[in-house]
Parts: structure tokens; C-alpha cells; sequence
């Protein structure tokens, strides 16, 4: 809780230091005028609710994160551009939770390349705009379960030829999808 419902001045960007592994549950939750915060690439936890409620534009989960907990960024209705750089994003259910991105309005998700599996949850109930496509990284063979699940928004999928296993419910009450390549 430590800048939990923070009164930031408005448009207030933050960087977290170098030596910072994790940032803990709540720790900016509700702080409405953080626009942007630079995540350090020594981070390996991003607590449960950290950034929710927050006024993100966009966000880069560095290539270190290993925990991404539920409704991490929830609320950040301006986010718009999510990169995730991590391809060590543990895929444990109890770990991922719904709504890491819940009620945000991404149209841009970028993946590391080298990614080889998209995590449970992670992208479950994410807010997303009209006519989102999603292109899974060519290395991926594996999309967890629930991964995708409930983004009516979503209308295009492009799959790896690779693709070994998409597991249950990944794309569940996707209702917008009419293309999948």
C-alpha cells in the first residue's frame, strides 16, 4: 500500500529504481494521476493489484518477471499498449489470476518473439477495443488455459504453425473472433 490512492500531481511519471524485484500488492493501487512508470529490468513480482486503477497509457512487463498476480492493472482505462518481454512468466493457476488487465482499453499487445508459451490467465478478461487482433509469436506452442478467455472485443487470431497445445477454455466467450489464421 505504500502510494496506495497516492494524490500524484496529473500526469505523474514514475520510475522504479534498478535494484527493485518486486513491487507488492496494492503498492500504487488507485494512484489516478499516474500516467506512466518505467519498470526496472531487475523485476521478478508484480504484486496483486499494484498499478489497478491507475491512469497507464501503456506498459512493458520487463524480460525478468517471473509473477504477474491478479488484476495487477485493472482499471487503467487509458491503457492502450501492453509489451510483455518476459518469457519466464510463471504459468501456474495459482499464480495468474483474471483480470491482470481487466476493464482497460488495449488495441496494441506485443509479445517477445521468443516466447515460447502464452500463461494461464494472463490476458483473461482483458478490456480491449473493437477489432483487437492478437498475433501469438511464431515460438509459441503452448497457450495456457483461460489465456484469451472472455475478450468479446478480440475479432482475429493468428496461430504458430507450431502450435502444440491450446489448453481449456483459452479462448472462451471470445465472441468476436470471426478469423482465425
Amino acid at each position: 500500500y505504500l502510494f496506495s490512492n497516492a494524490g500524484f500531481a496529473a500526469g505523474m511519471e514514475i520510475t522504479i529504481p534498478s535494484r527493485v524485484t518486486l513491487i507488492g500488492a496494492e503498492a500504487f493501487r488507485g494512484a489516478s494521476n499516474l500516467r506512466s512508470v518505467t519498470l526496472p529490468d531487475s523485476l521478478e513480482t508484480i504484486g496483486y493489484k499494484a498499478f489497478a486503477g491507475c491512469d497507464l497509457r501503456e506498459i512493458v512487463i520487463p524480460e525478468n518477471v517471473i509473477n504477474v498476480y491478479g488484476s495487477v492493472f485493472n482499471g487503467n482505462k487509458n491503457l492502450h499498449k501492453v509489451e510483455i518481454k518476459s518469457t519466464k512468466i510463471e504459468h501456474s493457476n495459482d499464480r495468474l489470476n483474471n483480470y491482470v488487465f481487466g476493464n482497460c482499453s488495449i488495441d496494441e499487445i506485443i509479445f517477445n518473439d521468443e516466447m515460447t508459451y502464452i500463461p494461464n490467465y494472463l490476458f483473461s478478461n482483458a478490456g480491449v477495443v473493437s477489432g483487437t487482433q492478437v498475433i501469438i509469436p511464431d515460438k509459441v506452442s503452448l497457450i495456457g488455459g483461460a489465456a484469451f478467455s472472455g475478450i468479446t472485443k478480440i475479432v482475429s487470431v493468428t496461430l504458430p504453425l507450431g502450435i502444440d497445445t491450446i489448453k481449456a477454455d483459452a479462448f472462451k466467450n471470445c465472441t468476436g473472433i470471426n478469423e482465425v489464421i
